[in-house]
């Protein structure tokens, strides 16, 4: 089973966002191990744009190719089957992650 966590650089309230962190995490039941992939933002994947720029990275395409699309760049990256769950969180998020884990002074 595989599950995908991304870090997205927008604030709450802000609509779409580029992949800011990305995190494959496979879950190998039969075993019981767990595998995490990161992959770099700026990890070469067809956001659709002229194969001059240097907006083709994993970070563009998931406001390029919505999310279907950077799933399917995110699969193919690391190698594995499409992802099965997700979960998806901003700046915002991830600060009240981390206060709600008793980190409110260096949040």
């Amino acid at each position: 089973m595989n599950k995908h966590v991304a870090g997205v650089d927008a604030r709450m309230g802000e609509g779409g966002g580029r992949a800011d962190a990305n995190h494959l995490v496979r879950f190998f039941l039969d075993s019981g191990c767990v595998e995490i992939i990161s992959i770099p933002r700026g990890t070469a994947a067809d956001a659709g744009f002229p194969d001059t720029s240097t907006f083709n990275m994993l970070a563009n395409v998931r406001t390029a190719r919505v999310q279907s699309g950077y799933f399917k760049a995110v699969a193919e990256i690391a190698g594995g089957p499409k992802v099965d769950y997700w979960v998806e969180f901003g700046f915002s998020q991830a600060l009240g992650r981390l206060e709600l884990m008793g980190y409110r002074d260096n949040a």
